[in-house]
């Protein structure tokens, strides 16, 4: 017997991507609303009933297509048009699949589509007092082409809320990737540039007749006619920028692991936790060496001359876990982004 993750036998069309778990939800939820479709089509050979059929197959073809294809991967999926193709497609064949369904598949579906209008629809809205009073009766009456209208109007309309939600999500995701992107360019562009002038971003300080930069330390005796300027060039190293960037980096690394269990699992395809986890190590690479040039330029007083490399060496750690002062913001802000979700996954079933 084949094995039915192999490429091309599990599905028609499907394609496995490891790392992409909303395309197997897609591909999984198509192949069940496929398979109510087909036991529906065998209980009926009505002619408008047919028509449905055929739209709910267009439908699910197009999300199995936009989750399983060659074409939707990289920018299409950083940017979303392949899942929200795929997702509105199954919310369109099951709003269909509504139209088509005898009445005990409707009254043992009831409760789900129930409980999913009260989560994404207001009280006032109509269409929820619509669902609202069916649920009064729906069980002890036949189901009337009206109600289904209803019943898929309602549905449809909550799962486009709930797709909205979802959409803030992905959106502040890639808001967090392109300033991780950014920050991590500005960072090894100062480093570069601290490898190839040394001098001109020296982070070296000046305590008792001494020049101490992070990887090495000078005499410096001004009354025997020492050039400041000089013993700083020769002492200060091309990496010492990088060496401060990584001590910040390492900083950040752990002060935003222990972050991390205040964010609350979520099933949101995303990986929101771990960009904002990620966005933190650039952050706390350039908060290190922007904290020691204000140091050693005396802005912090009292502070301005640490008299040897270790010291150097500690202060960049303290500067690299500050910056969760900065990402906490941002870590808030995800918090109520992710609140709106409510909890349920995307693309889950009715």
């Amino acid at each position: 017997m084949s094995d039915p993750t192999e490429e091309g036998t599990a599905h028609p069309g499907r394609i496995r991507h490891k790392n992409r778990i909303w395309a197997e939800q897609v591909l999984t939820r198509s192949t069940r609303l496929r398979a109510l479709s087909v036991w529906m089509q065998s209980r009926s050979n009505d002619e408008f009933l047919a028509l449905l059929d055929e739209g709910i197959s267009r439908h699910l073809d197009i999300a199995e297509t936009s989750a399983g294809g060659r074409n939707h991967r990289g920018f299409t999926d950083f940017g979303g048009s392949a899942i929200e193709c795929a997702v509105s497609n199954l919310d369109a064949a099951e709003s269909l699949l509504l139209l088509r369904a005898p009445d005990d598949y409707i009254q043992g579906h009831f409760p789900g589509i129930h409980s999913d209008v009260r989560r994404y629809l207001e009280a006032e809205d109509p269409r929820r007092r619509r669902i609202e009073a069916l649920s009064k009766q729906i069980l002890d009456q036949p189901v009337t082409i009206d109600t289904r209208e209803s019943l898929g109007i309602a549905l449809t309309a909550a799962r486009s809320h709930s797709r909205q939600q979802y959409i803030k999500v992905r959106n502040f995701r890639n808001a967090v990737v392109v300033a991780t992107v950014v920050l991590f360019s500005v960072a090894v562009a100062l480093g570069i540039w601290g490898l190839s002038a040394p001098q001109s971003i020296p982070l070296c300080f000046n305590p008792d007749e001494k020049i101490v930069c992070p990887a090495a330390e000078s005499l410096y005796r001004p009354g025997n006619g020492d050039d400041k300027n000089l013993v700083i060039l020769r002492t200060a190293m091309p990496f010492d920028i990088f060496l401060i960037q990584f001590v910040g980096l390492v900083a950040a690394a752990v002060s935003g692991a222990t972050s991390l269990h205040r964010m609350e699992a979520t099933p949101v395809p995303f990986s929101l936790p771990i960009a904002l986890t990620v966005l933190k190590l650039p952050t706390g690479a350039l908060t290190a060496v922007l904290g020691l040039i204000l140091m050693s330029g005396g802005f912090v007083p009292g502070l301005s001359a640490l008299d040897s490399a270790p010291q150097i060496l500690a202060w960049a750690i303290l500067f690299g876990a500050s910056q969760q002062l900065l990402t906490g913001l941002v870590d808030r802000q995800a918090r109520g982004v992710l609140e709106g979700v409510g909890g349920k996954p995307h693309g889950s079933r009715i």
